[in-house]
């Protein structure tokens, strides 16, 4: 892999972070983590400040997203003003319907 294409490490680390946020938000809602070990370990009150924020992780994903998205896009036209719409979103589309299919 060319050092133009490798995968930013701090990147997937960000991402991650937010998809664990997003899990453990939805584990509290559906599992009620206040009786569980890990607040027992960590106290409720943490736990809950991390669950009840766990909303913060889509917003962290979406941002994460349109930063890889603009660089790519910056890295295959060489630069914001010379993207072609068509092929932007055909792109965009190409990449999408597969997994709605």
């Amino acid at each position: 892999m060319t050092s133009a294409v490798r995968r930013n490490r701090r990147i997937d680390l960000i991402r991650g972070i937010s998809i664990l946020l997003v899990l453990f938000h939805h584990f509290n809602i559906a599992y009620h983590l206040n009786d569980t070990s890990l607040a027992r370990t960590f106290g409720w009150d943490a736990v809950r400040a991390i669950a009840r924020n766990g909303n913060y992780g889509v917003t962290m994903f979406f941002v994460v997203s349109g930063y890889l998205i603009t660089t790519n896009a910056d890295r295959r036209w060489a630069g914001l003003g010379n993207i072609d719409t068509w092929a932007f979103y055909g792109l965009r589309v190409a990449r999408i319907v597969p997994c709605l299919l």
